[in-house]
Protein backbone atom coordinates (compact mmCIF):
# COMPACT_ATOMS: atom_id res chain seq x y z
CA UNK A 1 0.00 0.00 0.00
CA UNK A 2 2.64 2.77 0.55
CA UNK A 3 6.19 2.19 0.73
CA UNK A 4 9.17 4.40 2.44
CA UNK A 5 12.85 4.67 0.97
CA UNK A 6 16.13 5.48 1.53
CA UNK A 7 16.05 5.16 5.77
CA UNK A 8 19.24 4.94 7.64
CA UNK A 9 19.89 3.14 10.44
CA UNK A 10 21.64 4.44 12.91
CA UNK A 11 23.39 2.18 15.69
CA UNK A 12 21.84 3.08 19.23
CA UNK A 13 19.43 4.82 18.05
CA UNK A 14 15.69 3.84 17.38
CA UNK A 15 14.30 5.47 13.43
CA UNK A 16 11.08 6.35 13.18
CA UNK A 17 9.22 5.22 9.89
CA UNK A 18 5.48 6.83 9.49
CA UNK A 19 3.29 5.60 6.92
CA UNK A 20 0.01 6.98 5.53
CA UNK A 21 -2.39 5.02 4.37
CA UNK A 22 -5.09 7.46 4.13
CA UNK A 23 -2.94 9.29 2.19
CA UNK A 24 -2.35 6.76 0.09
CA UNK A 25 -5.47 5.84 -1.00
CA UNK A 26 -6.86 9.15 -1.57
CA UNK A 27 -3.71 9.57 -4.03
CA UNK A 28 -5.15 6.36 -5.52
CA UNK A 29 -8.37 7.54 -5.72
CA UNK A 30 -7.21 11.22 -7.81
CA UNK A 31 -5.03 8.74 -9.77
CA UNK A 32 -8.42 6.95 -10.72
CA UNK A 33 -9.94 9.66 -11.30
CA UNK A 34 -7.37 11.06 -13.35
CA UNK A 35 -7.34 8.46 -15.49
CA UNK A 36 -11.43 8.08 -16.21
CA UNK A 37 -11.21 12.10 -16.96
CA UNK A 38 -8.04 12.82 -18.22
CA UNK A 39 -7.95 15.79 -15.87
CA UNK A 40 -5.33 16.59 -12.96
CA UNK A 41 -7.06 17.16 -10.07
CA UNK A 42 -5.55 20.16 -8.00
CA UNK A 43 -3.56 18.16 -5.43
CA UNK A 44 -2.02 16.40 -8.09
CA UNK A 45 -0.85 19.94 -9.79
CA UNK A 46 0.72 21.29 -7.15
CA UNK A 47 4.42 20.88 -7.45
CA UNK A 48 4.19 20.75 -11.21
CA UNK A 49 5.26 23.27 -13.95
CA UNK A 50 2.71 24.12 -16.52
CA UNK A 51 4.35 22.32 -19.13
CA UNK A 52 4.82 19.26 -16.70
CA UNK A 53 0.81 19.30 -16.29
CA UNK A 54 0.34 19.88 -19.84
CA UNK A 55 2.32 16.55 -21.20
CA UNK A 56 0.73 14.60 -18.12
CA UNK A 57 -2.50 15.65 -19.20
CA UNK A 58 -1.59 14.41 -22.52
CA UNK A 59 -0.58 10.90 -21.25
CA UNK A 60 -3.81 10.77 -19.30
CA UNK A 61 -5.91 11.67 -22.08
CA UNK A 62 -4.62 9.33 -24.49
CA UNK A 63 -4.38 6.44 -21.50
CA UNK A 64 -8.24 6.90 -20.98
CA UNK A 65 -8.65 6.89 -25.00
CA UNK A 66 -6.89 3.43 -25.19
CA UNK A 67 -8.87 1.82 -22.16
CA UNK A 68 -12.61 3.24 -24.03
CA UNK A 69 -11.19 1.42 -27.32
CA UNK A 70 -10.09 -1.68 -25.75
CA UNK A 71 -13.44 -2.11 -23.78
CA UNK A 72 -14.86 -1.23 -27.04
CA UNK A 73 -12.91 -3.92 -29.05
CA UNK A 74 -13.63 -6.58 -25.82
CA UNK A 75 -17.46 -6.15 -26.54
CA UNK A 76 -17.35 -6.44 -30.22
CA UNK A 77 -15.12 -9.73 -30.39
CA UNK A 78 -16.80 -11.32 -27.52
CA UNK A 79 -20.70 -10.27 -29.03
CA UNK A 80 -19.21 -11.75 -32.28
CA UNK A 81 -18.26 -15.23 -30.60
CA UNK A 82 -21.67 -15.43 -28.69
CA UNK A 83 -23.52 -15.08 -31.85
CA UNK A 84 -20.91 -17.66 -34.18
CA UNK A 85 -22.09 -19.90 -30.80
CA UNK A 86 -25.50 -19.00 -30.90
CA UNK A 87 -25.54 -19.92 -34.46
CA UNK A 88 -23.95 -23.39 -34.13
CA UNK A 89 -26.27 -24.23 -31.77
CA UNK A 90 -29.45 -23.39 -33.90
CA UNK A 91 -30.75 -26.62 -35.26
CA UNK A 92 -32.77 -24.97 -38.19
CA UNK A 93 -30.42 -24.51 -40.75
CA UNK A 94 -32.30 -21.70 -42.15
CA UNK A 95 -32.01 -19.37 -39.12
CA UNK A 96 -28.47 -19.47 -39.01
CA UNK A 97 -27.58 -16.97 -41.49
CA UNK A 98 -28.90 -13.52 -39.45
CA UNK A 99 -27.12 -14.57 -36.53
CA UNK A 100 -23.93 -15.07 -38.68
CA UNK A 101 -23.92 -11.91 -40.14
CA UNK A 102 -24.25 -10.64 -36.44
CA UNK A 103 -20.89 -12.03 -35.84
CA UNK A 104 -19.26 -10.55 -39.65
CA UNK A 105 -20.93 -6.90 -38.39
CA UNK A 106 -18.85 -7.02 -34.79
CA UNK A 107 -15.54 -8.75 -36.00
CA UNK A 108 -15.12 -6.22 -38.76
CA UNK A 109 -16.31 -3.50 -36.47
CA UNK A 110 -13.35 -4.84 -33.90
CA UNK A 111 -11.04 -5.30 -36.97
CA UNK A 112 -11.54 -1.49 -37.81
CA UNK A 113 -10.36 -0.47 -34.20
CA UNK A 114 -7.56 -2.99 -34.20
CA UNK A 115 -6.24 -4.60 -37.23
CA UNK A 116 -3.47 -6.45 -35.95
CA UNK A 117 -5.53 -8.87 -33.45
CA UNK A 118 -5.22 -12.06 -35.33
CA UNK A 119 -8.43 -13.36 -33.29
CA UNK A 120 -10.26 -11.06 -34.87
CA UNK A 121 -9.43 -12.44 -38.19
CA UNK A 122 -9.35 -15.74 -37.09
CA UNK A 123 -12.89 -15.63 -36.12
CA UNK A 124 -13.95 -13.20 -39.06
CA UNK A 125 -13.50 -16.74 -41.38
CA UNK A 126 -15.32 -18.54 -39.34
CA UNK A 127 -18.25 -16.59 -39.06
CA UNK A 128 -18.13 -16.44 -43.15
CA UNK A 129 -17.65 -19.95 -43.08
CA UNK A 130 -20.18 -20.27 -41.37
CA UNK A 131 -22.61 -18.36 -43.17
CA UNK A 132 -21.40 -19.99 -46.19
CA UNK A 133 -22.61 -23.63 -44.86
CA UNK A 134 -26.45 -21.96 -44.84
CA UNK A 135 -26.01 -20.77 -48.53
CA UNK A 136 -26.37 -22.03 -51.92
CA UNK A 137 -24.69 -20.78 -54.90
CA UNK A 138 -22.89 -17.56 -55.70
CA UNK A 139 -23.73 -15.93 -52.31
CA UNK A 140 -22.10 -19.20 -51.06
CA UNK A 141 -18.98 -19.03 -53.21
CA UNK A 142 -18.81 -15.49 -52.03
CA UNK A 143 -18.84 -16.22 -48.17
CA UNK A 144 -16.24 -18.45 -48.68
CA UNK A 145 -14.07 -16.38 -50.36
CA UNK A 146 -14.75 -13.39 -47.79
CA UNK A 147 -13.79 -16.34 -45.01
CA UNK A 148 -10.37 -16.92 -47.32
CA UNK A 149 -9.71 -13.38 -47.28
CA UNK A 150 -10.32 -12.84 -43.17
CA UNK A 151 -8.04 -16.46 -43.06
CA UNK A 152 -5.57 -14.77 -45.04
CA UNK A 153 -5.25 -11.65 -43.03
CA UNK A 154 -4.66 -13.72 -39.62
CA UNK A 155 -1.53 -15.20 -41.68
CA UNK A 156 -0.02 -11.92 -42.35
CA UNK A 157 0.01 -11.49 -38.87
CA UNK A 158 0.62 -15.06 -37.54
CA UNK A 159 2.04 -17.20 -40.38
CA UNK A 160 2.61 -19.91 -38.73
CA UNK A 161 -0.96 -20.69 -37.18
CA UNK A 162 -1.40 -24.58 -38.83
CA UNK A 163 -4.89 -24.13 -37.74
CA UNK A 164 -5.51 -21.46 -39.97
CA UNK A 165 -4.11 -23.33 -43.31
CA UNK A 166 -6.24 -25.89 -42.42
CA UNK A 167 -9.42 -24.17 -42.44
CA UNK A 168 -8.39 -22.26 -45.37
CA UNK A 169 -8.09 -26.03 -46.97
CA UNK A 170 -11.29 -27.16 -46.28
CA UNK A 171 -12.93 -24.17 -47.75
CA UNK A 172 -10.54 -24.47 -50.88
CA UNK A 173 -11.96 -27.86 -50.64
CA UNK A 174 -15.55 -27.34 -50.42
CA UNK A 175 -15.12 -24.95 -53.85
CA UNK A 176 -13.19 -27.78 -55.38
CA UNK A 177 -10.66 -25.42 -55.41
CA UNK A 178 -8.20 -28.76 -55.48
CA UNK A 179 -4.44 -27.02 -56.17
CA UNK A 180 -4.57 -24.51 -53.08
CA UNK A 181 -6.43 -27.17 -50.84
CA UNK A 182 -3.67 -29.09 -51.31
CA UNK A 183 -0.86 -26.25 -50.72
CA UNK A 184 -2.78 -25.21 -48.02
CA UNK A 185 -3.59 -28.37 -46.12
CA UNK A 186 0.30 -29.44 -47.12
CA UNK A 187 1.37 -26.61 -44.88
CA UNK A 188 -0.60 -26.99 -41.95
CA UNK A 189 0.70 -30.97 -41.59
CA UNK A 190 3.84 -29.61 -42.00
CA UNK A 191 3.68 -26.54 -39.40
CA UNK A 192 1.92 -29.31 -36.99
CA UNK A 193 2.46 -32.62 -37.77
CA UNK A 194 0.31 -33.87 -35.44
CA UNK A 195 -3.12 -31.95 -36.97
CA UNK A 196 -2.03 -34.23 -40.65
CA UNK A 197 -4.30 -37.06 -40.57
CA UNK A 198 -7.04 -34.86 -39.23
CA UNK A 199 -6.53 -32.08 -42.18
CA UNK A 200 -6.77 -34.09 -45.12
CA UNK A 201 -9.20 -36.24 -43.00
CA UNK A 202 -11.42 -33.14 -43.74
CA UNK A 203 -9.80 -32.42 -47.20
CA UNK A 204 -11.70 -36.04 -48.40
CA UNK A 205 -14.65 -35.00 -46.45
CA UNK A 206 -15.40 -32.05 -48.12
CA UNK A 207 -14.81 -33.31 -51.56
CA UNK A 208 -17.14 -36.13 -50.97
CA UNK A 209 -19.87 -33.50 -49.66
CA UNK A 210 -19.13 -31.73 -53.17
CA UNK A 211 -20.02 -34.26 -54.91
CA UNK A 212 -16.21 -35.18 -55.87
CA UNK A 213 -15.79 -38.72 -54.11
CA UNK A 214 -13.14 -39.81 -56.91
CA UNK A 215 -10.42 -37.25 -55.88
CA UNK A 216 -11.23 -37.71 -52.12
CA UNK A 217 -9.53 -41.00 -52.23
CA UNK A 218 -6.25 -39.40 -52.18
CA UNK A 219 -6.52 -37.69 -49.30
CA UNK A 220 -8.01 -40.08 -46.97
CA UNK A 221 -5.06 -42.18 -48.29
CA UNK A 222 -2.82 -39.23 -47.02
CA UNK A 223 -4.42 -39.24 -43.40
CA UNK A 224 -4.20 -42.90 -43.14
CA UNK A 225 -0.40 -42.68 -44.04
CA UNK A 226 -0.34 -39.95 -41.49
CA UNK A 227 -2.39 -42.12 -38.92
CA UNK A 228 -2.79 -45.72 -39.92
CA UNK A 229 -5.23 -46.27 -36.75
CA UNK A 230 -7.43 -43.24 -37.66
CA UNK A 231 -10.51 -45.82 -38.58
CA UNK A 232 -12.92 -43.62 -39.99
CA UNK A 233 -10.30 -42.58 -42.90
CA UNK A 234 -9.83 -45.85 -43.25
CA UNK A 235 -13.33 -46.74 -44.23
CA UNK A 236 -13.61 -43.90 -46.09
CA UNK A 237 -10.82 -44.13 -48.43
CA UNK A 238 -12.23 -48.22 -48.87
CA UNK A 239 -15.44 -46.80 -49.50
CA UNK A 240 -14.24 -44.35 -52.35
CA UNK A 241 -11.48 -46.32 -53.61
CA UNK A 242 -14.11 -48.79 -54.60
CA UNK A 243 -16.16 -46.50 -56.28
CA UNK A 244 -13.10 -46.64 -58.72
CA UNK A 245 -13.65 -50.13 -59.50
CA UNK A 246 -13.68 -51.07 -63.02
CA UNK A 247 -14.97 -54.46 -65.26
CA UNK A 248 -12.09 -56.49 -67.42
CA UNK A 249 -13.67 -56.53 -70.72
CA UNK A 250 -11.95 -60.02 -71.05
CA UNK A 251 -12.81 -61.73 -68.25
CA UNK A 252 -16.06 -59.50 -67.00
CA UNK A 253 -14.26 -59.29 -63.59
CA UNK A 254 -14.23 -56.71 -61.48
CA UNK A 255 -11.02 -54.87 -60.62
CA UNK A 256 -10.43 -52.10 -57.63
CA UNK A 257 -7.39 -49.87 -56.57
CA UNK A 258 -5.08 -52.04 -54.23
CA UNK A 259 -5.80 -49.63 -51.38
CA UNK A 260 -9.56 -51.02 -51.29
CA UNK A 261 -9.61 -53.86 -49.56
CA UNK A 262 -7.26 -54.01 -46.74
CA UNK A 263 -8.30 -50.40 -45.83
CA UNK A 264 -11.80 -51.82 -45.16
CA UNK A 265 -10.45 -54.80 -43.61
CA UNK A 266 -8.29 -52.59 -41.33
CA UNK A 267 -11.21 -50.92 -40.24
CA UNK A 268 -13.32 -53.89 -39.23
CA UNK A 269 -10.41 -54.83 -37.20
CA UNK A 270 -10.09 -51.76 -35.52
CA UNK A 271 -13.70 -51.38 -35.51
CA UNK A 272 -15.31 -54.90 -35.89
CA UNK A 273 -18.67 -53.16 -33.99
CA UNK A 274 -18.29 -49.81 -35.34
CA UNK A 275 -20.70 -47.33 -36.74
CA UNK A 276 -19.76 -49.09 -40.82
CA UNK A 277 -18.77 -52.31 -39.89
CA UNK A 278 -22.20 -54.16 -41.74
CA UNK A 279 -21.08 -51.57 -44.92
CA UNK A 280 -17.36 -52.73 -44.93
CA UNK A 281 -18.78 -56.19 -44.30
CA UNK A 282 -20.71 -56.12 -47.34
CA UNK A 283 -18.19 -54.21 -49.48
CA UNK A 284 -15.63 -56.83 -49.23
CA UNK A 285 -18.34 -59.56 -49.62
CA UNK A 286 -18.89 -57.76 -53.15
CA UNK A 287 -15.35 -57.32 -53.86
CA UNK A 288 -15.30 -61.35 -53.35
CA UNK A 289 -13.03 -60.94 -50.86
CA UNK A 290 -12.83 -63.20 -47.31
CA UNK A 291 -14.13 -61.06 -44.11
CA UNK A 292 -11.69 -61.60 -41.13
CA UNK A 293 -14.44 -61.23 -37.96
CA UNK A 294 -13.14 -62.17 -34.49
CA UNK A 295 -15.43 -63.15 -31.99
CA UNK A 296 -14.38 -62.78 -28.18
CA UNK A 297 -15.92 -65.38 -26.30
CA UNK A 298 -16.28 -63.73 -22.33
CA UNK A 299 -14.88 -66.43 -19.93
CA UNK A 300 -17.00 -68.11 -17.55
CA UNK A 301 -16.98 -67.19 -13.68
CA UNK A 302 -16.18 -69.48 -11.25
CA UNK A 303 -18.35 -70.59 -8.65
CA UNK A 304 -17.01 -69.89 -5.63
Amino acid sequence: MDKVGGVKSKYGDSTTVDFDLAKVAQQQAAQAQANNTGQVSEEQAKGMSKEQKAQYEAALKQRSEAMKKNKALNDAFNAGQDAIKQAQAEPDKTKRPPMYQTAIDNFNKAGEMDANQVAVWDSLGEAYSGLASSQTGDERNKSYDSAVEAYKKALALKPDDAAVYNQLGNIYGAQKKIPEATEALTKAAQLNPQMAAKAYFNMGANLVNSGSADKASEFFKKATDADPTYAEALYQLGSTSMMKGSVDPKTGKQAYPPDTAPALQKYLELQPSGPHAQEATAMLSAMGEQVQTKITVPSAKKKK
